[in-house]
């Protein structure tokens, strides 16, 4: 739902109205009120604090033109239909088995995947024997089936048939195997077996959309970092780019244009960034989702663009259990997504839907992260400068431009 215990209590809180209030002038760049000030921390400390504000908005604040505006009636559909899928006792059944390490039998999941099923199934197996595990301790198939299950319950499926939730419960299969799995000879498949990959283990009819679905510029970035760390080298943008370069060269290379994407944007850096985690950021940021809009828009097929609502939503719904870094940039996540849903003029309710309400979510924990420094009552002053900073990192969710 929108509002999560933890923010459901915080709204409880005295002062919250006023710190809200608070936000709200600061993200306009209006000078605090003292009254409100003194009400949050004291008057004691109101003038400090009010110094420390106005200074803070004039010298570090980004400015930015047009605040986001909440919309208050914005739907809950993907919310609303986890939940309710979350009380049928046959996904309770299948899902206790994944949480517990269980390889679930087939036939747990035929209410959900139809024709589908052992594809499904085959894909919880391998993840769950590859120990994959989510940053919260579960195992990364629980996220896997949490997504799949939605496209029935939501009525991406035509009666009677399963090929969305076959997209969606597939949607990190290739990024998160195609370097885990080994043929009967025990030899990796990777990128120079990749179409092979593809056809030994998804379906024909789901390799277009798990493959739009993929973010092969994670792969490609992560290649460079093995072979790089193989080689005892230096992991920084220069060499990577020299490794991916040297994949360019490969014959019949199978991702050649998101290689040359990925070349193209790294060697526009006007700066030497070296951290591999901010690289994929960068071309998450820069590539992978208006990819993503581009190539289902050119499949005919909005469902693929949809499903990774679901995705976000879902990484969305747990972001309590998540540091504040990745907190914030699960939030630009889903906003990059609606925002890029809405420049696609797609002129389809149930995409505007999903587009409205995750902008929505965003905005309403974007405040919350920060109201929440804003309302810390020792350390005060450092709180309130952290929550200031939060400002700038969370722009692309507060603002619309």
């Amino acid at each position: 739902m929108r509002y999560p215990i933890e923010m459901v209590g915080l709204k409880g809180n005295i002062k919250y109205a006023q710190a809200t209030k608070l936000l709200n002038l600061i993200l306009n760049r209006q000078e605090p009120d003292l009254v409100i000030l003194g009400s949050l921390y004291g008057n004691e400390r109101a003038n400090i604090i009010h110094s420390d504000i106005c200074e803070f908005i004039e010298k570090f604040l980004i400015p930015f033109n047009t605040k986001r505006q909440h919309q208050y009636s914005a739907p809950e559909i993907i919310s609303k239909s986890r939940l309710a899928v979350e009380m049928d006792p046959a996904f309770q059944k299948l899902h206790s088995e994944i949480l517990l390490w269980k390889i679930p039998e087939t036939k747990l999941f035929e209410p959900f995947y139809g024709e589908y099923s052992e594809f499904a199934a085959q894909t919880v197996s391998l993840f769950l024997e590859n120990k994959l595990v989510r940053k919260c301790g579960i195992p990364s198939a629980a996220h896997l089936n949490r997504v799949g299950v939605l496209p029935s319950t939501l009525g991406f499926n035509k009666e009677g048939h399963f090929r969305y939730s076959g997209i969606a419960i597939g949607h990190d299969f290739i990024e998160d195997l195609l370097f885990k799995l080994k043929d009967e000879n025990n030899k990796l498949y990777g990128f120079t077996r990749y179409h092979e990959f593809l056809e030994k283990f998804i379906p024909k009819e789901l390799r277009e959309g798990i493959s739009i679905l993929t973010n092969h510029y994670d792969l490609l970035i992560n290649f460079a970092q093995r072979s790089l760390a193989r080689k005892n080298s230096f992991i920084g943008l220069k060499n990577i780019i020299d490794e991916l370069e040297l994949l360019s060269k490969t014959d019949n290379f199978p991702l050649l244009k998101y290689l040359e994407a990925a070349l193209n944007l790294l060697k526009s850096l006007e700066f030497e960034q070296n951290d591999p985690d901010e690289l994929r950021w960068l071309c998450y940021k820069k590539l992978f989702i208006s990819d993503l809009a581009r190539e289902a828009k050119e499949s005919g097929d909005n469902r693929i663009f949809e499903i990774k609502s679901l995705d976000l939503s879902d990484n969305g719904h747990g972001i309590g259990s998540l540091s504040v870094d990745s907190k914030i940039k699960n939030l630009i996540k889903q906003t990059i997504w609606s925002n890029e849903g809405f420049q696609m003029g797609v002129n389809w309710q149930p995409l505007n839907e999903k587009i409205m309400e995750l902008h929505e979510d965003c905005l309403v924990y974007a405040e919350y992260i920060i109201v929440k420094d804003l309302l810390e009552q020792r350390s005060s002053q450092d709180f309130i400068i952290s929550g200031l900073h939060k400002i700038n990192l969370l722009a692309p969710v507060l603002y619309t431009d």
